[in-house]
Order: C-alpha cells, then structure tokens, then sequence
C-alpha cells in the first residue's frame, strides 16, 4: 500500500497538470470507494491487489490537496 501510495501521489500530481484537478479528485474518491469494495469482497490469498489499489487511489488525492491550496492563494 505504501508503495502505489507514493505511486498515486506522483500520478496525481501527473493528471491535475494535465486535466483539472477537480476531475483527479473525483477520480481518486471513486477509485478509493471501488478498493474498498474490493478488498471486502476479494478473497484472502488475492486481497493484496486491492489493498495496492486503494492505495494508489487514496494517496492520488493528496498532491492535489497542495495544487488546489496554492491556486487559491
């Protein structure tokens, strides 16, 4: 989880230069709700994909939080 962690936070900061950053927002709120899921309905020898996956996810929001809070300023 640490690791995609610090992977979703660089790609987040990739998409928000790209698109606006209210689309990587609504994109990382989705994929964190869709890992959730996952890890609650996926079995336990396959569970680690989804927690990699709400990590990413999670973690893809928080360089946004610095881009939006600098715009605003």
């Amino acid at each position: 989880m640490l690791v995609a962690g610090a992977a979703g936070t660089v790609t987040g900061g990739r998409l928000a230069d790209r698109f606006r950053p209210a689309a990587g927002d609504r994109a990382s709120f989705v994929g964190t709700a869709l890992g959730l899921l996952a890890i609650v309905l996926t079995g336990l020898p396959w569970v680690f994909a989804p927690i990699a996956l709400t990590g990413f996810a999670f973690n893809e929001s928080f360089s946004l939080a610095g881009y939006v809070a600098g715009r605003a300023m």
